[in-house]
Formats: C-alpha cells, structure tokens, sequence
C-alpha cells in the first residue's frame, strides 16, 4: 500500500539500518538511506529507494539533503556501535554520535515542516543495572560505564533539547542487544561486520 510518507534513514548500511531499510521498503514508504563510505555494501535496489552518501560530520550536506528530499521521517541509526572500540577511540565515537547527531538536529531545526525523528539510543546509557531493577524502567538512573554509553546519553539529551526548545517531534530508543542476518555480532562469512555513519 502506497503512502505518502519518506524517511531518511542515516546508517542504512549498518544491521539494524539495513532491516529497516528493506521493511519501510516494502510498506510503501519512500526511503533514502545513507551510507557514509563508497563500496562498502552493495545495495538493494526498488524504485521507491535511493542511497545517498553523507558523513553526519558534514553539516552543510546534511542540510542540503534534508533540503532536497523533505522526509516525513528521519531513523537516525549512523553511529560507531561499538563500546570496545569507544575505548580505543573515545574522540571518533564522540565525533561520530555526539558531533554526527548535532549536525544532524541543527540541519532539522532549520526545515520549514520538521520531521519526526526517531534515534537510536542505547542500554549502554543505564550501565550496571542491580538485579533488582531488573526488568529495567525507562526511569533508571543513567550511569554508562564506557564512552559509547555516554555519547547515546548525549544523543538522548539532544534530542530532548531540541523537542523542547524547537519542537522537533523526537522518539528516543533505549536498544538493547540486537542479532539476526547479518548481524556483528554473528561469525563467519554469512555475516560482514559494518555499522551505520
């Protein structure tokens, strides 16, 4: 069924972006996924789908695209995902999710019809949960233990800034593991390890 809704999907390259990519897809939206490195993933293709490149750190091509394609929607998923590697490099993680994300919000906040944006959050935000708080609430304390968790922490508290002081329609999503096809966290051939960005 045909809609009239078009969502930007940043990291569409990475697991989850790619799933989502392929369902919005197949409901009839109009999506233009990005991806941030030329022939790293062969795409799919569909005539109601288009990739585009952009590295979230280029605000003035973030701008320009929002401009262009005037989403219903923007799935915010670019990000370096990995907490071990936010150890190794804390400044690219924080380039990546904190500097990426305030492009990104900066680039909404000057559209004329502002999008929904839904981001990518993480439980890496609530770091130890005692076992009983378990199932864990929304409410936790946020106490991240590694650079990853605190920079999906300030990804969270953008996106509350910029719903409160620009009314940008914001949804957070506290992810917590995810596998599947082509997931990183699979071995082997069948799974090829990349993430949105």
């Amino acid at each position: 069924m045909a809609t009239n809704r078009t969502a930007f999907v940043t990291g569409a390259e990475g697991f989850i972006g790619s799933h989502l990519v392929t369902f919005l897809v197949a409901k009839g939206w109009e999506v233009i996924g990005t991806y941030r490195l030329y022939g790293r993933n062969s795409f799919p293709k569909a005539a109601n789908l288009r990739f585009v490149q952009c590295d979230l750190n280029n605000g003035q091509r973030l701008t320009r695209l929002l401009g262009e394609y005037q989403p219903s929607h923007i799935f915010h998923l670019g990000a370096q995902s990995l907490p071990t590697l936010s150890w190794a490099d804390p400044v690219g993680t924080f380039e990546s999710n904190v500097m990426g994300s305030l492009y990104l919000f900066e680039a909404v906040r000057h559209m004329k019809r502002p999008p929904i944006v839904v981001s990518a959050c993480s439980s890496a935000e609530y770091g130890h949960v005692p076992q009983s708080a378990i199932p864990v609430k929304e409410e936790q304390t946020l106490r991240p233990l590694h650079p990853y968790g605190i920079s999906k922490v300030c990804l969270d508290l953008l996106a509350r800034e910029y719903f409160l002081d620009y009314k940008i329609p914001t949804v957070n999503l506290r992810l917590f593991n995810t596998t599947g096809p082509a997931s990183p966290n699979q071995e082997g051939p069948a799974a090829p390890r990349h993430r949105g960005g």
